[in-house]
């Protein structure tokens, strides 16, 4: 007699083989997902099994088993897009739901963005597609450092607007010039090179940095020899005249009584009561026939800057681009990981929150640790193997008509049985 068991075997092999296909469509449709991880169902049989006191495992009939790759690595794409990045090796971007207290996710998608926040406090923040905070740890402009830690209370949101941090003032400590100084000018004459240094006052004070220095070469009854004062607009230099002299071909000049070719000059700015000293290298300085040139003048420092655009760096650095020109490091990237990547819970095919199985997040430092390498304007891709897929469809498809078929043939012997009585 044909009983009700027959359909066992069909019924479940095409629920376990229903599960897989979804499976598959799931992984083919997330193929240009940034960091989408796989899943795969395996089907077991449960002949002459005991499971969970189901009927069907005490008789027979076959189940689906998922198997999750959320450890397993993508393809690296490059984009150049600033604020892309990609981890290559074992480990996760560590992102948040909220700014404190939040829920704290795993993913692989290194797609960011800045974007800002909606409570009208003007504040914004790197954050993923989906809305989460990336989190890092802050840079240290007095100390040169990261406020690194090793674990998830040490990190914070990556806050990436022009009230989140500024550049200080830094005022002009070297100067070079190249000129030439015509000798051909009269004894008497003189000749005036001025240039811009910065007094590292900031803008508390309401003046511009900016400050003019005036340097007066005057020249001498003396062949080759030329008298130099140093002035400055709005400021009293300290420095004392001195002299400088050509060799007969004017290509080497020194200063007269000094064994270096550069002097240390002192001001104090009257309009912004700043004072500041620099170096000042006439080393390259000429006197060959013809006119006056200034070739170039080179000066360091910088007026205060407020922060205007940020990118990814190598090392998981992410560098500010200041407003005065300057360009420095505000945070850097945590990198976490588990110690069973396939025992996390997928809140999406792209993040992943931990379970007692997957085990805690411990945080690395993208610098120090060698598990995972930043590759900064680059994401990964899905870990979906698209020939892999298609070739599971297939054989799956083919399962599923088998299945399917076992259960026509049981019903057309039921029928049969039951035209017999």
């Amino acid at each position: 007699m044909v009983s009700d068991y027959s359909f066992t075997s069909g019924i479940t092999a095409m629920r376990a083989h229903s599960r897989s296909l979804a499976a598959i469509a799931d992984n083919i449709a997330n193929l240009n997902t940034a960091g989408y991880k796989h899943t795969q169902i395996h089907t077991n049989s449960l002949t002459n099994e005991s499971r969970y006191g189901s009927v069907y495992g005490n008789y027979s009939g076959t189940s689906g088993v998922a198997f999750n790759r959320y450890g397993a690595e993508g393809t690296t794409i490059s984009t150049q897009s600033p604020l892309d990045g990609a981890l290559m090796g074992k480990g996760f971007f560590i992102t948040s739901d909220s700014l404190t207290g939040g829920q704290t996710y795993l993913t692989a998608a290194g797609q960011f963005d800045i974007q800002l926040e909606q409570d009208g406090s003007g504040a914004s923040y790197i954050k993923d597609g989906s809305g989460n905070y990336l989190l890092g740890w802050d840079y240290n402009p007095a100390t040169s450092t990261f406020n690194t830690g090793n674990d998830l209370n040490s990190i914070g949101p990556i806050r990436a607007d022009r009230q989140s941090t500024t550049y200080a003032a830094v005022a002009t400590s070297e100067v070079s010039i190249r000129a030439n100084i015509s000798p051909d000018t009269a004894v008497g004459e003189s000749q005036t090179i001025s240039f811009g240094v910065l007094d590292g006052s900031g803008d508390t004070d309401g003046v511009n940095d900016g400050q003019t220095v005036n340097m007066v070469f005057t020249k001498s009854a003396t062949p080759d020899l030329w008298d130099v004062t140093i002035t400055g607009d709005n400021g009293t230099v300290s420095t004392a005249p001195f002299q400088v002299e050509f060799d007969a071909t004017g290509s080497e000049m020194s200063i007269v009584g000094s064994t270096s070719n550069s002097l240390d000059v002192s001001v104090n700015w009257a309009n912004s009561g700043a004072s500041n000293t620099f170096t000042l290298n006439l080393g390259d300085l000429t006197q060959f026939a013809g006119a006056n040139t200034l070739d170039s003048i080179n000066t360091n420092g910088f007026s205060e800057g407020v922060l205007g655009s940020t990118y990814f760096g190598e090392d998981g650095i992410v560098y500010g681009k200041f407003t005065n020109g300057a360009t420095r490091p505000v945070a850097k990237i945590a990198i976490g990981d588990v110690r069973n990547a396939e025992g996390l819970n997928a809140i999406s095919g792209t993040h992943f929150e931990t379970t007692g199985q997957s085990g805690e997040i411990a945080v690395y430092d993208p610098e120090v640790t060698t598990r995972a390498r930043f590759v900064a304007g680059a994401y990964e891709g899905a870990s979906t193997n698209l020939n892999a897929e298609f070739s599971n469809m297939i054989t799956t498809q083919r399962a599923y008509s088998s299945a399917a078929t076992t259960i026509r043939t049981a019903d057309e012997m039921m029928q049969t049985v039951s035209g017999m009585k």
